[in-house]
């Protein structure tokens, strides 16, 4: 029975016999209402002490992160201005690499034809 109920039957019902069984069951639904109220509190604290966990969780990397970004390279050297003045614009070094690497492609694929 529900509360609405109770007082429902509490108004229509003039007996004092019928009106002790609807205050009993009101009592009753209010007793049962406060244990409910009190486990959804209970389970309530619990969700937020784990969302809490989670959210520290997550927010320590991140502030470990942050730390190891911020510190600059210990063994960080400048090179020269003279250095930047031997960069190949053209790739004429490359020239170089590519001709080898076709000679050393055509000697495994002599050896390769060799053995078949």
């Amino acid at each position: 029975m529900r509360v609405y109920e109770v007082l429902l039957y509490f108004v229509v019902v003039p007996t004092s016999a019928c009106r002790t069984n609807l205050l009993e069951a009101l009592a009753r639904e209010v007793k049962a209402l406060r244990k409910e109220n009190e486990e959804i509190r209970k389970e309530l604290a619990e969700l937020r002490e784990t969302i809490e966990r989670f959210a520290r969780m997550n927010a320590i990397p991140a502030k470990a992160s942050e730390k190891t970004e911020k510190t600059p390279p210990a063994n960080e050297t400048k090179e020269p201005a003279a250095a930047d003045e031997d960069f190949d614009l053209f790739g004429s070094d490359d020239e170089e690499e590519d001709a080898e690497k076709a000679k050393v492609v055509q000697e495994r694929l002599k050896a390769y034809a060799e053995k078949k």
